[in-house]
């Protein structure tokens, strides 16, 4: 549930970075971690801080073995 609201957000306005950062940690807790990646990298793109998603990056890195 949480993930459709998230995605019809970043279909109204796709530069949000908060919601592409909660959507990462949505896909995350429903072992989606490519798709988390994918948000996450997204999010820092769009101005995140790189330290505000530190944490996630090491989980991603973790259990899939990703390199961010």
């Amino acid at each position: 549930e949480a993930i459709k609201c998230f995605t019809t957000s970043l279909e109204i306005n796709e530069f949000q970075a908060h919601t592409h950062f909660r959507r990462a940690l949505a896909y995350y807790e429903i072992n989606e971690y490519e798709n988390s990646m994918n948000d996450l990298d997204a999010a820092i793109k769009l101005g995140m801080k790189p330290e505000e998603c530190k944490f996630l990056q090491e989980k991603l890195v973790k259990k899939f073995g990703m390199n961010m």
